[in-house]
């Protein structure tokens, strides 16, 4: 499949070409006047969504209570994926690959202007240029608890004021820089399991002790392919 360009929309719009199906929308930000970021709370149904591209870092968490999976297309590769509840995911503006869900999943979704995440990287005192990075799956007690925070502002019709809303967009926006500059967990190299994921791994196997445990079924609860899965539990145990 060829690069879609991205295209400049608004902040909901993005939204609304990242969800690309059919969806209930639980909650929305829109009307309430946001430049710098949009929230949307959605229950995506099941149906496969097409690559598409957006002008807009967009940044997911998995809500409710059940775990979702499916498959998506990365490198040209299909790779299987799990979004335990409180798993997140950030998009770098551009293009956002194709996914193939086996399951529902309940979504909150943030888009961000990259306009303003910029100008927050700017007043950090440091020498070089902090950017965003892509982060997969990956967990954040802070970032969770800000998306949040906003969602339920958007919920509220904006109750609190804007300078509390400009507050949360900034904590939120600084806290995703933070981890273009340093692994959060100095302990965990890029080669091992993440703590989180490697707790998700042992519990599937303690679950299962009477079962035959398949390692497709273990890196599956890890999120990735099973000989990537296997060098990086080796690593990590």
């Amino acid at each position: 499949m060829g690069f879609v360009m991205p295209v400049q929309l608004a902040a909901k719009d993005s939204i609304n070409a990242f969800v690309r199906g059919t969806s209930v929308r639980q909650s929305s930000s829109s009307g309430l006047g946001w430049e710098s970021i949009a929230v949307e709370r959605h229950e995506l149904e099941l149906a496969d969504r097409s690559e598409i591209a957006t002008s807009h870092h967009i940044v997911t968490l998995t809500s409710g209570l059940k775990v979702a999976s499916g498959e998506f297309v990365w490198n040209g590769r299909h790779l299987q994926y799990t979004k335990p509840p409180g798993a997140m995911h950030l998009y770098l503006e551009g293009v956002v690959p194709a996914v193939y869900p086996s399951t529902q999943i309940d979504l909150i979704v943030c888009a961000l202007d990259p306009v303003f995440v910029e100008g927050v990287s700017a007043e950090q005192e440091s020498p070089f240029a902090i950017k965003l990075r892509e982060q997969m799956n990956f967990y954040d007690g802070a970032v969770r608890s800000l998306i949040r925070l906003i969602e339920r502002e958007a919920r509220s019709g904006g109750a609190s004021g804007r300078l509390y809303l400009d507050h949360l967009i900034f904590a939120l926006t600084l806290r995703l820089l933070n981890f273009g500059t340093k692994n959060e967990d100095p302990h965990v190299s890029s080669n091992s399991l993440s703590h989180p994921r490697l707790k998700r791994v042992v519990e599937r196997m303690q679950s299962d002790l009477d079962k035959d445990i398949y390692l497709r079924t273990l890196a599956i609860e890890s999120g990735y392919s099973a000989s990537h899965f296997l060098r990086m539990f080796r690593a990590t145990t």
